[in-house]
C-alpha cells in the first residue's frame, strides 16, 4: 500500500500503480516516441536566460519548468530537504535540469508524452513516504503542469486552465471529456487581471452577466447566465445552497473576496447532478486554497484609484511529512467613485491537511469574510420618473430622468452595510488498495447581512421640480447552512478498457432568519408635484382661481335654496378654495436642493413612530424574526464508460428530494401587538399541501467521440429543477396546492479540443434549453396550473483558455443566444414570466477576452469586453414603445491593459488600467448606476 503523499493531491489526476510502472519502464528504456510534442519542441529550442536563486530544489525545478514552458512530474516529498545552488545564465532545457539537479542523486528525462520525469541515479539514497515502493526508479505522481494547464494540487497553477476537473460530474475528466460548456477562472488569471472580489471575477467570465442596481456591496447583485439567475453552487465539489456564500440572497454571492479561492469552475446549462436545485443557467464550483505539497510564499501590496489600499499574504508549508497547512489573508480599505462611499474588508482562510495513515487523509479549514460599506445606496437613481397626471384618468406618465454624474451619491451618510461570513469545513478521504477512494465532506456556514440605508430618487427624480422620492429601510438577515457529501469513486476494467464510476449522497439544510419589525419611511410611488403637470398648471393658474370666485358669485343668489343657508354656501366655497390651494402647493417626496445642500444628511430618527398598540418602532430595534427552514437531499451516480475504441459515455443522474417547512416567528419582549399576532399564530400563509418534492430522478447523459487524439465531438442531455421562484406562482390559486417544480432540460453538442499537451482548451458548442411544468395561474381547479411550454433559450458559444505558447496565455469566450418568452396560458397573470428573470434580459451577444504575453522580464496583458444592447423585461404600465427606450442599455465595449515587470527572482511590479477609454455605461437598465470609470491598480509582489 502506498502513501497518500505519493499520489496526486485531490483531483490533480490520480496515477495508479500500473501507470507508475509504465512510466518506470519507458523512462528506464529511454523511449522518446515518434511524435514531436509541445514539451519536446521546447526542449529542443535554443537556450534561454534563467535567473533562479539557490534554495529548495523542488521549488527551483517548478520555477525552471514554468519559464522553460515544459511539464515536470515529480513527488515533492521525495525532494524534501534537498537544495540547489540555483541557475544563472543561458541554458537549454536538458542542460538547465542537469545543473539544478547536480548532486541531488536525480536526473530529469523526457517521457513519451513530452513531459519530464525524475529518475533516481544508481545507488542514490532516497527519502520515501511510508509504504513507498523501494524499487521504483521514476517518481511521477504529483503532476505540475506549467505554462498553461493544471488542476489544483501540489503547486501553484501559472496558467489559465486545468487538465482535469470533477465539477460537472464528480468524475475526474479532462475539459474536452466534459460534455458541457465550462469555464475555469484560475488564481493566476485573477491576479493578472487584478480582480479583488468574486463579483469582479464573475463579471469577466464568458457567458456570465451581473446586474447591479446600486453600489456593489450595498444591495443585491444577481448573477445571470443563459437568461436565468445562477442559484447553484458547490464548495470544493460539495453541493450547497447559495446562502453558504451570502447572508441574504442569491444576489450577494459575489461580495466575497476572490483571494480565498484557488479557482472557480463555471458549468453552464442544466446540472442537477452536482449542483442540485437551480435554474438552467450555470453551476459554480468554488475551489478553496488548499495546502501545496511544497513550501510556497507570496505577498503583495496594492494601491489604486479612489485610495484603494490592499495587502495579501499566502503561505503554504509542510509541517512534516504528514501535515501541511496554508494560510491566506487579505486586508483592504478604500473609497469609491461615488462620493462619500468607503469600504473596509478582511478575508482569511486557514486550511490544514493531515495524512493520518498511508491511506487516510483528513482536511480541516475555516474561512472568514468581514465587510463594511459606508454611505452607499442599494439602488441608483431611477432611469425614468412616473408623474401623476389627472389628464390621463389618474394614470402616471413616464418621463425620462436626467442622468446624474457618475459620482452622485443618492444615499444618506449613515447608510451602511455589514457582512460577516464564516465557513467551517472538514473532509476525510480513504484510499483502498485497489485505488478506489471514499470521501466524506462537511460544511457549516453562519452568514449575516445587515443593511441600513436612506436613499432618494429610486422611484422618481425630477430636478426641474426640485422633487425626488425618499425611502429609508433596514434589511437584517442571517443564515445557517449545513452541507454534507459522501461518495465512493474508482475505476475497474471491463471489455479490456478502463471504466470510471462514482456513487454518492449529499444533503444541505438552510435556516434563514429575517429580522424585521423596524420602522421604515417612503415617499409615494408616484410623483405628485403641484404646478408641474399640465393638469396641475391648468387647475392652479390665476384664471382657474378667478373662475372659482366667479362661480361663487353666480351661485350666491341660490345659496339658501341649494345649501340651506348663506353660511353653508360660503363655507363650501371657502373649502373648495382651500383644497385647491393645498393641492396646488403639494409636492411629494423631498427637495433635491435641500438634499444636495445638506450632503444627504437626513437624521434616521425623523420618522420614529409610535406603535399601533404599545411600544414604538424605529430603524434600530428589531421586533420579530421570521424563520424559514429548507432541506435538500439526493442520491447520485455518474460513470465514464468506454464501450468502444474512441467512444466515451458519461451516464449518471440524481434522485432529488427537498422540503420547505412553513415559516415560524419569534418576537422580542416589547413587540407591538400587531406584530405579536404572527408569533401567536394569528396569520394565514400556509399552503394546502406540504411544500415537498418527493424523490425525482434527474438524468445526466453525455456522448463523446474522439475524432483525433486532440479533438472530440460531444452531445449531452442534462436536467435541473427549480422551486420557490415566487410564492404567488408556485401554488395553485384555485386549490392552494403546491405546483410541480419547473424542470429545465438542456441539449448541447459541439467540438472540444486540447492542444499542446493539454495546455490549451478550445470548445465550440450549440445549446438549447426548454422548460416543463412552467406555472400559469387560473381559477379553474380542474387544470394542472402548469404547462410544458415555458421559457426557451438557445444559442452557441466559443471558448478558448490556456497557453498558445509558453509565453502566451489566453482566456476568451463568445456567446450568442436567443430567448423565447412563454405565453400566458391562464386568465390571471401575476408576473410568473418575469419572476423567473426579474427585470433582466440577457445580451444576445457578448465577448470577453483577456490575454498576456511574456517578453523575458516584461509581461503585457490586454482585456476586452463587449456586449450587445439589453432591454429591461419590466416596462412601466401604460407606456408607449418610445418610453420603453428609457429602460434600455445600449451596446458597449471596455478595454483593460496590464503590464508586469519581474524585478528579480522574488519581486515583481504590476500595473492594471481598467476601462482605458473611460466608457460611460450603466449596470442596470432601470437605474443610473454607472460602471467603474477608468481606474488603475498598482501591485508590488513578492514570491519566495
Amino acid at each position: 500500500m502506498r502513501s497518500l503523499s505519493r499520489r496526486c493531491v485531490r483531483s490533480a489526476g490520480r496515477f495508479s500503480m500500473k501507470t507508475s510502472l509504465v512510466l518506470h519502464v519507458l523512462a528506464a528504456a529511454g523511449v522518446a516516441g515518434g511524435v514531436l510534442h509541445y514539451g519536446e519542441a521546447q526542449a529542443q529550442a535554443a537556450a534561454r536566460h534563467y535567473t533562479i536563486g539557490e534554495g529548495q530544489l523542488g521549488h527551483a525545478l517548478s520555477e525552471f519548468a514554468a519559464v522553460a514552458g515544459v511539464q515536470l512530474m515529480f513527488d515533492p516529498l521525495v525532494l524534501a530537504g534537498r537544495t540547489t545552488g540555483g541557475l544563472q545564465g543561458d541554458y537549454a532545457v536538458d542542460e538547465g535540469f542537469a545543473v539544478l539537479l547536480s548532486g541531488s542523486g536525480f536526473e530529469a528525462i523526457r517521457a513519451p508524452g513530452g513531459e519530464y520525469v525524475l529518475r533516481a541515479l544508481p545507488d542514490t539514497p532516497r527519502t520515501q513516504a511510508d509504504g513507498a515502493d523501494a524499487d521504483a526508479d521514476v517518481t511521477a505522481l504529483a503532476s505540475i503542469t506549467v505554462a498553461g494547464a493544471q488542476s489544483e494540487g501540489s503547486a501553484p497553477n501559472t496558467g489559465y486552465t486545468v487538465t482535469r476537473t470533477s465539477s460537472a460530474t464528480k468524475l475526474d475528466l479532462a475539459p474536452k471529456e466534459t460534455p458541457q460548456s465550462m469555464t475555469t477562472f484560475t488564481a493566476q488569471q485573477i491576479q493578472d487581471q487584478g480582480l479583488l472580489a468574486l463579483n469582479e471575477v464573475l463579471d469577466q467570465t464568458p457567458g456570465i452577466t451581473l446586474v447591479t442596481a446600486g453600489v456593489a456591496g450595498a444591495g443585491s447583485q444577481p448573477i445571470y447566465s443563459r437568461t436565468f439567475p445562477v442559484t447553484s453552487v458547490q464548495m470544493d465539489g460539495v453541493m450547497a445552497s447559495t446562502y453558504i456564500l451570502s447572508g441574504s440572497a442569491n444576489g450577494d454571492i459575489g461580495m466575497q473576496d476572490s483571494f480565498l479561492y484557488e479557482r472557480i469552475d463555471v458549468i453552464r446549462g442544466s446540472n442537477s447532478l452536482t449542483g442540485g436545485a437551480g435554474d438552467a443557467s450555470a453551476s459554480l464550483n468554488f475551489v478553496r486554497k488548499h495546502p501545496y505539497a511544497d513550501r510556497h510564499l507570496s505577498a503583495s501590496l496594492k494601491y489604486g484609484s479612489w485610495n484603494t489600499r490592499r495587502g495579501e499574504f499566502d503561505f503554504s508549508t509542510p509541517i512534516n511529512d504528514r501535515l501541511r497547512v496554508r494560510l491566506a489573508a487579505a486586508l483592504q480599505k478604500g473609497d469609491h467613485w461615488v462620493d462619500r462611499v468607503s469600504s473596509d474588508r478582511q478575508a482569511v482562510s486557514l486550511i490544514g491537511e493531515l495524512d493520518v495513515t498511508a491511506s487516510d487523509r483528513v482536511s480541516l479549514g475555516v474561512t472568514h469574510f468581514d465587510y463594511e460599506l459606508k454611505g452607499a445606496s442599494p439602488h441608483g437613481i431611477a432611469r425614468y420618473s412616473e408623474i401623476l397626471d389627472y389628464t390621463q384618468d389618474g394614470r402616471p406618465y413616464a418621463q425620462e430622468t436626467e442622468a446624474v454624474d457618475r459620482n452622485f451619491n443618492n444615499a444618506t451618510p449613515w447608510s451602511r452595510t455589514k457582512r460577516k461570513y464564516t465557513n467551517v469545513f472538514a473532509s476525510w478521504e480513504h484510499i483502498f488498495d485497489n485505488d478506489w477512494a471514499l470521501k466524506a465532506s462537511f460544511n457549516y456556514a453562519n452568514n449575516k447581512d445587515d443593511k441600513l440605508y436612506g436613499e432618494i430618487g429610486t422611484t422618481y427624480y425630477v430636478p426641474s421640480a426640485d422633487r425626488a422620492s425618499y425611502a429609508a429601510r433596514r434589511d437584517d438577515r442571517e443564515n445557517e447552512v449545513k452541507a454534507f457529501d459522501l461518495h465512493l469513486k474508482g475505476s475497474f476494467e471491463l471489455a479490456g478498457r478502463q471504466q470510471d464510476f462514482v456513487v454518492g449522497a449529499n444533503y444541505y439544510a438552510v435556516h434563514r432568519k429575517l429580522h424585521w419589525g423596524y420602522a421604515s419611511d417612503s415617499a409615494n410611488n408616484n410623483a405628485v408635484i403641484g404646478g408641474y403637470s399640465g393638469q396641475h398648471k391648468q387647475m392652479c393658474s390665476e384664471e382657474a382661481f378667478a373662475a372659482l370666485d366667479n362661480s361663487r358669485e353666480v351661485y350666491r343668489p341660490y345659496a339658501e335654496l341649494i345649501w340651506g343657508s348663506l353660511e353653508a354656501f360660503e363655507a363650501h366655497f371657502d373649502q373648495q378654495i382651500q383644497l385647491r390651494t393645498e393641492t396646488c402647493e403639494y409636492k411629494s417626496g423631498i427637495s433635491i436642493g435641500e438634499w444636495n445642500a445638506n450632503g444627504g444628511n437626513r437624521a434616521p430618527t425623523e420618522w420614529t413612530v409610535e406603535g399601533g398598540y404599545s411600544g414604538y418602532q424605529n430603524l434600530f430595534d428589531r421586533q420579530i424574526t421570521t424563520h424559514t427552514r429548507t432541506r435538500q437531499t439526493g442520491l447520485y451516480f455518474a460513470s465514464h464508460l468506454r464501450p468502444f475504441e474512441r467512444t466515451h459515455l458519461i451516464l449518471g443522474g440524481r434522485w432529488a428530494r427537498d422540503r420547505q417547512d412553513d415559516p415560524y416567528f419569534t418576537c422580542s419582549a416589547d413587540a407591538i401587538q400587531s406584530i405579536r399576532n404572527y408569533c401567536e399564530g394569528n396569520y394565514v400563509s400556509r399552503a394546502a399541501t406540504p411544500h415537498r418534492l418527493e424523490p425525482k430522478f434527474l438524468p445526466y447523459a453525455g456522448l463523446i467521440y474522439e475524432i483525433t487524439p486532440q479533438i472530440n465531438a460531444y452531445a449531452s442531455y442534462t436536467t435541473t429543477y427549480v422551486r420557490d421562484i415566487n410564492s404567488n406562482n408556485t401554488t395553485n390559486l384555485a386549490t392552494g396546492e403546491w405546483l410541480s417544480p419547473v424542470r429545465s432540460i438542456t441539449y448541447e453538442g459541439g467540438l472540444k479540443g486540447a492542444f499542446f499537451d493539454d495546455r490549451l482548451n478550445v470548445a465550440a458548442s450549440y445549446f438549447k434549453m426548454r422548460q416543463k411544468d412552467f406555472p400559469y395561474q387560473t381559477y379553474d381547479a380542474s387544470t394542472s396550473g402548469t404547462t410544458d411550454e415555458g421559457w426557451r433559450v438557445y444559442g452557441w458559444e466559443f471558448n478558448i483558455a490556456g497557453a498558445i505558447t509558453p509565453n502566451w496565455n489566453i482566456a476568451a469566450g463568445y456567446v450568442k443566444q436567443k430567448q423565447v418568452v412563454p405565453s400566458n396560458a391562464g386568465e390571471v397573470l401575476l408576473g410568473a414570466r418575469d419572476d423567473f428573470t426579474a427585470s433582466y434580459r440577457a445580451p444576445e451577444k457578448s465577448f470577453k477576452l483577456f490575454t498576456t504575453y511574456r517578453l523575458d522580464k516584461l509581461t503585457l496583458g490586454l482585456g476586452w469586453r463587449w456586449q450587445s444592447s439589453t432591454q429591461s423585461a419590466w416596462i412601466p404600465t401604460h407606456k408607449t414603445q418610445v418610453e420603453q427606450q428609457m429602460m434600455k442599455q445600449d451596446a458597449y465595449h471596455l478595454v483593460d491593459l496590464m503590464a508586469r515587470y519581474q524585478i528579480d527572482r522574488n519581486f515583481s511590479m504590476q500595473l492594471n488600467v481598467n476601462n482605458v477609454f473611460d466608457k460611460v455605461y450603466y449596470q442596470h437598465e432601470r437605474s443610473y448606476i454607472s460602471g467603474a470609470p477608468r481606474n488603475v491598480l498598482l501591485t508590488l509582489s513578492y514570491r519566495l
